[in-house]
């Protein structure tokens, strides 16, 4: 079964490259 928490850390890693990869959202946090 999939932990809950490893979801949501995936979920931020994703959201941190799609960011990182969009250079008119990229903003540096």
């Amino acid at each position: 079964m999939v932990n809950l928490e490893v979801l949501f850390v995936i979920e931020e890693v994703k959201t941190f490259y799609n960011n990182c990869s969009s250079p008119i959202d990229g903003r540096v946090k």
